[in-house]
């Protein structure tokens, strides 16, 4: 979940459809900082969202610098399959922000979601929709539809898990 909520609070909410929420009207910079609290990690430094101005590429990488920095703590705090959880979560919420404009890293981004779900210890069924759908050529809204859905596949995953050591 905190992958998750990174990834919107970093770039501002889309909604299933696909509808731009605007930045700071999301529950995301909160729900981020809680979480974050809560695992004993640092959140990422505010202002959070989208800046006036900044491209979809410079969105991902701050992003990708945001959470690499994230997954790093988490795997000293919690173990490498807290950081592949955000790494799912944050390379999914990617396809979000770039599929549309940049089909082609579909295929990337799918190798690196399968691989991290794997070291997640995520069951096939958490990702494997996705997994399947993206090695086609799929519309931009059905990788919306799926991604969305993945996610709520994994939070009701983790909501039921038992609680670890």
């Amino acid at each position: 979940m905190l992958g998750s909520k990174l990834s919107w609070a970093s770039v501002g909410q889309t909604d299933p459809q696909g509808a731009r929420q605007p930045v700071g009207s999301s529950r995301g910079d909160w729900q981020l900082q809680a979480i974050a609290q809560l695992l004993n990690v640092t959140p990422p430094i505010a202002p959070m969202g989208l800046p006036e101005g900044q491209t979809a590429a410079q969105a991902a990488g701050q992003l990708l610098a945001d959470s690499r920095r994230l997954g790093e703590e988490l795997a000293t705090r919690h173990g490498p399959d807290h950081a592949a959880l955000v790494e799912v979560a944050v390379k999914t919420n990617l396809l979000l922000l770039l599929y549309e404009k940049k089909p082609t890293l579909g295929g990337a981004i799918r190798q690196a979601v399968d691989a991290a779900a794997a070291r997640a210890d995520l069951p096939p069924e958490a990702c494997g929709p996705l997994i399947d759908l993206l090695s086609g050529e799929p519309s931009a809204a059905s990788v919306r539809e799926s991604v969305f859905e993945l996610h709520s596949r994994v939070e009701r995953l983790l909501r039921t898990a038992p609680a670890g050591p």
